[in-house]
C-alpha cells in the first residue's frame, strides 16, 4: 500500500543561492497519507522519524519527490534507496513528454480542482507568519491532490497534461 508524501520548506530558492542548494531550504512541515491510518504531519524536529517511516514504506508516491523533497530531507539523514520505491508523478510525466507540468495544472485538467494556492511561495509565507494551521492545510491538500491523481491515473490508464496530450500509466 503506498504512502503519499509532500514537503514544504522554510526558505525560497533565491534565499539559499538557487536551486543547486535545495538542501539548504530546510523542511517546515511534511505531510503523509497512509490509506490505513490517514494523515500525519511531520515537523523539522521529526525529520529523522519521517525518514525512518519512508524507509519502511512499501511504496512512496508524490510529486517531484526525487528532485526536490528527498534533496531537502537529505539534510536530516540518508535518503539513498528511497528513489527505487518511489512513484514520482512529476518525474514520470517529464520522462514521457520532456515537459515540466505542475501539480496544479494536472489537478485542474484531470480532477477539475486545483491546489489551495498555486505557488509554494505561499507555504513559506504561512511558515514565516506562524500560520501553522494554514500551512498544514496547504500541505495536506497537495498530498490529497497527488493521491487523487495517482488513483485517477491508475484507474484510467492515462493522465491528461493538456487538452490534447496525455501520458500513459507506466507499464501499459
Amino acid at each position: 500500500m503506498p504512502l503519499f508524501l509532500d514537503l514544504e520548506t522554510q526558505h525560497l530558492a533565491a534565499e539559499v543561492g538557487g536551486w543547486a542548494n535545495v538542501e539548504a531550504l530546510r523542511m517546515s512541515v511534511a505531510c503523509t497519507f497512509d490509506p490505513r491510518s490517514g494523515y500525519r504531519d511531520w515537523w523539522e524536529s521529526q525529520a529523522g522519524d519521517l525518514l525512518a517511516e519512508l524507509r519502511q514504506a512499501e511504496q512512496i508516491v508524490g510529486f517531484n519527490l526525487n528532485s526536490f523533497d528527498y534533496r531537502v530531507l537529505s539534510l536530516y539523514g540518508p535518503t539513498q534507496g528511497l528513489e527505487a520505491k518511489t512513484f514520482d508523478i512529476h518525474q514520470i510525466v517529464k520522462e514521457q513528454t520532456g515537459k515540466r507540468v505542475s501539480l496544479n495544472t494536472l489537478a485542474m485538467i484531470n480532477l477539475g480542482e486545483g491546489k489551495a494556492h498555486e505557488s509554494g511561495v505561499q507555504a513559506v509565507r504561512f511558515w514565516r507568519q506562524g500560520e501553522i494551521e494554514r500551512l498544514i492545510t496547504y500541505c495536506q491538500k497537495d498530498v490529497e491532490l497527488t493521491r487523487r491523481l495517482y488513483d485517477f491515473w491508475q484507474a484510467q490508464g492515462l493522465l491528461w497534461i493538456s487538452a490534447h496530450e496525455y501520458v500513459v500509466w507506466p507499464g501499459r
